[in-house]
């Protein structure tokens, strides 16, 4: 006989608030993967899974299978995860028949150190884990469970709220598997979860964990992201997308599923060679084999700016559009429109008031008042219809061991149904943007915002000397190429205003700012 691992995954997450607005909690990111894959690759690929699916539920399916292809999962959709009646004693329930054995219950927001054989509840019997709590911890007892135990066995569950050290962190192993099922339909009230049986099982031994993540509220999800920061990935977690890394793999994630096929489906006009081929697919996800090389953020100089540059021109930049006679009204909607609906995405999502600002000692009138001021005819006029990237950004581009450019993070069209064609402009500001913002420095918030009262703003943000010089080459570059690199640093501007409302604070915050002031220093009145 060998034993299950049984993940709840159901529930939508509340507590984690804009982290769970989009995406379930089991797929939030830690370190290179979501928490549900990191705590399915504890085990070994025999152990059997079941999860239970249901807020976003797909979308936890179809990540589990791209990143764990080769383990045994049953998915199990629960009738009802939200709203009267929903419960966690509904999910375990509604999973009854498929935990006919011995079984370990985990939760999708709980990361321990796991020893699978010395956890195995077919050797251990009944088990119950807990962290014991230490002096500055900051572990809040008063939120979670606590164990009483007398000579290495659990004497009772505790109900929240009581002053205990041993807190139990959700994780269980059951072995009488049958009074298990006997004690849990005995119980009047099955929504407290899998302790209305555990508390009458006998004989529960005690198994502390001295390192625990709980990743199910605001404050221990940010301790448990610093934990596990991959710092080598230069990655800024959005709240409906995310990058993922598994040995040799790279899986995107997007929430919306039009996203993601229409990133496939752009990737057959591309051309050969300058972009990854894909291994899989889904709704909600794909995946291609990792590119070695030096991601160009890391190595950008001069030299190298020209020669992707070179690159790009020869490659995609020069196969312009045979027939631009409908671009405006693309162009006009992917710039305008989409800026106009950011920038109030931005106010709702932060809650914040639109009115004039003094940034770096410049005056410079409300939000909206300013796009209304934007030169959007020359904008249009301007554009240039050709073969696109669309995220050409430092970080999405790998400078090979042969010398040679792989784009990554393509951007799935320019406009709706427009796969093939977009706006050099476009490419040519995303690169600027990635110069004057390094994701490291975003990162490490090596940016300032300093406010004298709520209306005078200072900002500044560290830039390397390679960064600096490589700006200046791209100018050179463009004036080359009859390119307007005025356009370019407007467009660049309005690119952090578009991208602010999708980043978290306090890093929107100085994107809203510093796009602002590009903005405005960029306008022709």
């Amino acid at each position: 006989m060998k034993y299950k691992v049984f993940i709840p995954s159901a529930g939508i997450g509340s507590r984690l608030g804009p982290h769970t607005k989009l995406r379930n909690k089991a797929l939030i990111t830690l370190g290179d993967l979501p928490v549900i894959v990191r705590i399915i690759k504890k085990f070994p690929q025999d152990v059997e899974f079941v999860i239970a699916l249901g807020y976003r539920g797909t979308q936890i399916q179809q990540a589990v299978e791209a990143l764990c292809p080769n383990y045994k999962i049953e998915f199990v959709n629960i009738s009802k995860f939200e709203g009267e009646g929903a419960s966690l004693g509904l999910t375990i329930a509604e999973c009854k028949q498929y935990l006919q054995t011995p079984f370990i219950f985990i939760p999708n927001d709980t990361i321990v150190d796991i020893d699978p054989d010395s956890l195995s509840p077919i050797r251990m019997g009944n088990w119950a884990g807990y962290y014991k709590k230490t002096l500055g911890d900051q572990v809040p007892t008063e939120q979670y469970r606590t164990l009483d135990i007398y000579d290495g066995k659990v004497t009772q569950f505790n109900a929240k709220g009581l002053n205990s050290d041993n807190i139990y962190i959700g994780l269980a192993g059951i072995r009488d598997y049958n009074a298990f099922w006997k004690f849990f339909e005995m119980a009047t009230d099955i929504s407290a979860g899998e302790v209305v049986a555990l508390d009458l099982l006998s004989n529960i031994c005690a198994i502390e964990f001295k390192t625990w993540e709980d990743i199910g509220n605001l404050k221990s999800l940010q301790k448990a992201t610093k934990k596990f920061r991959n710092y080598a990935y230069n990655i800024l977690e959005k709240e409906n997308e995310a990058i993922w890394f598994e040995k040799d793999q790279v899986t995107k994630f997007h929430v919306d599923s039009l996203f993601i096929s229409d990133r496939v489906k752009r990737l057959d006009i591309l051309p050969k060679g300058l972009f990854p081929k894909l291994t899989s697919f889904s709704d909600n996800t794909y995946s291609y084999d990792r590119v070695e090389g030096d991601i160009f953020s890391s190595i950008v100089s001069p030299h190298l700016v020209r020669k992707l540059l070179e690159t790009m021109q020869k490659y995609l930049w020069k196969n312009t559009c045979p027939d631009s006679s409908d671009n405006k009204s693309i162009t006009y909607e992917f710039y305008k429109a989409k800026s106009f609906s950011r920038v109030e995405y931005f106010f709702s999502r932060f809650e914040r008031l639109d009115k004039p600002l003094q940034i770096n000692d410049v005056k410079i009138p409300a939000a909206r008042n300013l796009l209304k001021k934007v030169p959007w005819n020359n904008i249009i006029k301007r554009a240039k219809f050709a073969e696109f990237h669309g995220d050409f950004h430092s970080e999405n581009i790998i400078f090979r061991k042969d010398k040679t450019f792989c784009l990554l993070d393509w951007r799935q069209n320019f406009g709706a149904n427009n796969y093939q064609y977009g706006d050099v402009y476009y490419d040519l500001s995303k690169f600027l943007h990635g110069l004057i913002v390094n994701h490291k420095e975003a990162e490490c918030q090596n940016f300032i915002i300093s406010k004298k009262d709520d209306n005078s703003i200072y900002i500044d943000i560290k830039m390397r000397y390679n960064n600096y010089k490589s700006i200046k080459e791209l100018k050179a570059w463009c004036e080359e190429y009859d390119y307007s690199f005025k356009n370019v640093e407007l467009l660049t501007g309005l690119i952090y205003l578009n991208i602010c409302g999708l980043h978290e604070y306090p890093y929107a915050e100085f994107l809203f700012y510093l796009g602002m002031l590009m903005v405005f220093e960029n306008i022709d009145e």
